[in-house]
């Protein structure tokens, strides 16, 4: 069952630490996504018509998970639900559920397009393209790879279009460890959803000796209207790189310990080579500055 809205608003506030998110976690968040595929249109509020049964079906969550997050985002006030009575609830009764943390609006003109203006600072959004969440669900990821995206993706709000976060923060924003979120990377670009470059920042000394020092720049496809945009030649070809380099030291069965990775020298990414190969900024694509009607402002 797809999701009936094509995109939906998440408040960018819920990915800062200790934000909501790092209450409901990722498994709330999956179950709060999966209330879109059972959203009643034409309504003043996000409103869903859905039962826990349905709930469970779509999110392969057994019946007591389903009904522990589900009370975990009533909650923290993400949703409020027509149910009084949890003890003479069953699982397949029809209920009434309303999302409750939604960023407030306006809609304005800006350089000839319309937009979704913040009506405060807690209002800023993060615009979830759904059709690219089934994507994500279809490629057997779950909340964890769909937490890490929009976490990415607020972080991308600048005006490159490139988040610099470091792996340790990434991982206490979402509640894994660093291996996790180092994995998750990689596969995001392996599915050519994610580019991530590895880049010089500076120097440190370990153990006495001085030794450059490396940071990932990170850029998202974060509209599935983009992702041939984002999969052209020369992008294909840099993710590719890193997936030679990712394959070159599982084949030696080399282990990375990334437990206290705060950017420096990732030998997952880096050979201890120059590589006179490396993309120019000025080719890379910013994903907020292409002009089609999907941006992440529109059609919400």
């Amino acid at each position: 069952m797809n999701f009936a809205t094509n995109h939906i608003k998440v408040k960018s506030n819920w990915f800062e630490k200790e934000g909501l998110f790092s209450n409901i976690e990722h498994d709330g968040l999956l179950l709060y996504l999966n209330l879109y595929r059972y959203h009643i249109a034409n309504q003043e509020q996000y409103t869903f018509a859905t039962s826990l049964k349905q709930l469970r079906k779509g999110t392969g969550f057994t019946k007591i998970e389903t009904l522990n997050l589900f009370k975990r985002l009533i909650k923290y006030k993400v949703i409020s639900c027509s149910v009084t009575r949890w003890d003479r609830h069953n699982e397949n009764d029809f209920m009434i559920v309303s999302a409750l943390d939604i960023p407030q609006t306006e809609r304005i003109e800006k350089n000839g397009k319309m937009v979704d203006k913040p009506l405060s600072d807690d209002d800023l959004y993060i615009s979830v393209d759904m059709r690219l969440m089934q994507h994500y669900l279809s490629l057997g990821f779950d909340g964890r790879e769909i937490g890490l995206c929009c976490l990415v993706q607020k972080l991308s709000h600048n005006t490159e279009g490139k988040a610099w976060m470091t792996i340790n923060s990434m991982a206490e924003i979402l509640g894994l460890s660093n291996d996790k979120v180092n994995k998750m990377i990689h596969q995001l670009n392996r599915n050519y959803l994610m580019y991530s470059d590895l880049r010089k920042n500076g120097h440190i000394v370990i153990e006495g000796k001085k030794k450059v020092n490396y940071r990932y720049e990170h850029r998202i496809c974060h509209n599935i209207n983009h992702m041939k945009a984002f999969n052209t030649d020369w992008i294909k070809a840099a993710i590719d790189k890193n997936i030679a380099k990712w394959d070159k030291k599982n084949a030696k069965n080399r282990i990375v310990d990334v437990s206290n990775e705060d950017d420096f020298v990732l030998d997952d990414l880096w050979d201890g080579k120059e590589d006179s190969s490396e993309v120019d900024d000025k080719e890379l694509p910013n994903v907020w500055d292409w002009d089609d009607n999907s941006d992440p402002c529109l059609n919400v």
